[in-house]
């Protein structure tokens, strides 16, 4: 609220989990945001975040009326539905933090990037995804990632036209977008740190990337917000949220069940959809231009977040944190929808993923309700809640 008015515009941003601190954009971002909604405490710039997203999520309706043709709009669809209710998305996209405010910029880059052959919309991307990278730091690998991705595959005859690009503009873009950079690379170029910010072959042979990718669309292990210092069991930090509702002081495990539920519908998603690539494979002569090519734009998409991004992310073997996938909105839920609707049965999949909504849904508020009653949870990374943090700083 200072800024702008008795104090000067920061250079830098606060310091990441990795110890180099981010770019000022972080911070701007917020300062432009507060001062837009008028914020005057904490719980008003949280909310707008909020609103930053839930916009997100209108033009994301918005984009799939006017941008996907009609053959190619359910799965889409479901992605929304999906997103509005998911755990990771309410918790994430409510926070005064500048990864919780990835999502509504993706969904730009992602208008921007579906007209990408036009000169402006490519100089847009550019100029976007600069400031992306600039937000948070996994910005600069998922950029990089899916350019690369594009870059390559746009190489195949038959994807010339789904992936044609005007570089040139794109690149205009993103050099005029990095200019506010420059402090901050200063800083990167002088930073020297004792620890190694990379894990090595154990950050490659953990394959956490992979791991999120498939947990969060299903809402799994909300756990780490309740009991990160109860220890690594799930069940220790999930611990009494899984035994509500309570009747007359007596646990139901209800929430337990959701858990059950969501976990067996991901696997049930997950098996059939390995079986059918398996089926492919043996059927049909499979190679690396097989798995490139891609007749549509959402497949092309969604190729270039999961392979361009986390493989890159992965070989870097920086240590990546389940926030990281912030940045790959909406594709998380989209795979989930497709993967469910490419089954034999549209049927059964509608059901299954309208379980799944339900599901998230009974999950998300089970946890805001558990957070409201007991006032944050002190144990896990929420922590407190604002309304007692002035209590307990006294």
């Amino acid at each position: 609220m200072r800024i702008g008015v008795s104090e000067l515009w920061p250079l830098l941003g606060v310091e990441s989990s990795v110890d180099v601190k981010n770019p000022g954009m972080s911070v701007w971002v917020f300062v432009i945001l507060g001062k837009i909604f008028s914020v005057t405490n904490p719980i008003e710039l949280a909310q707008a975040v909020q609103i930053l997203n839930l916009i997100g999520l209108a033009l994301l309706t918005f984009f799939t009326f006017t941008s996907i043709s009609k053959t190619e709009r359910e799965p889409w669809f479901w992605t929304i539905a999906l997103a509005s209710v998911n755990p990771f998305a309410v918790i994430y996209q409510r926070k005064i933090w500048a990864q919780s405010i990835l999502p509504f910029f993706m969904v730009i880059l992602l208008i921007f990037w579906w007209r990408k052959n036009k000169p402006l919309f490519a100089f847009l991307w550019g100029l976007v995804a600069a400031v992306v990278c600039q937000i948070h730091l996994s910005g600069m690998f998922f950029v990089a990632g899916f350019l690369l991705w594009n870059f390559f595959a746009e190489k195949y005859r038959d994807l010339e036209t789904v992936l044609a690009t005007r570089w040139r503009d794109l690149i205009s873009g993103g050099f005029i977008g990095s200019i506010t950079a420059i402090p901050w690379l200063h800083h990167l170029f002088s930073f020297s740190n004792d620890e190694s910010i990379f894990s090595g072959l154990s950050q490659l042979l953990q394959l956490r990337f992979w791991v999120f990718w498939i947990t969060d669309p299903l809402g799994l292990h909300v756990g780490n917000f309740l009991g990160v210092q109860k220890g690594n069991s799930f069940f220790a930090q999930l611990g009494d949220f899984i035994k509500l509702p309570l009747i007359s002081g007596h646990p139901t495990y209800f929430l337990g069940l959701i858990h059950l539920l969501l976990l067996a519908i991901g696997s049930f998603f997950i098996i059939t959809g390995l079986i059918r690539s398996f089926c492919s494979i043996k059927t049909k002569r499979c190679g690396l231009r097989d798995i490139v090519l891609s007749s549509s734009m959402t497949g092309q998409c969604q190729k270039a977040v999961i392979l361009g991004y986390g493989l890159l992310i992965t070989l870097s073997t920086i240590r990546i944190k389940r926030f990281y996938l912030l940045i790959t909105f909406p594709f998380e839920f989209l795979w989930i929808a497709r993967l469910a609707l490419a089954g034999s049965s549209l049927k059964r999949a509608r059901i299954l993923l309208g379980i799944l909504f339900v599901a998230q849904l009974i999950l998300s508020a089970g946890f805001l309700s558990y957070i409201h009653v007991n006032g944050g949870a002190p144990q896990g990374d929420y922590g407190h809640v604002y309304r007692l943090q002035p209590k307990i700083l006294k």
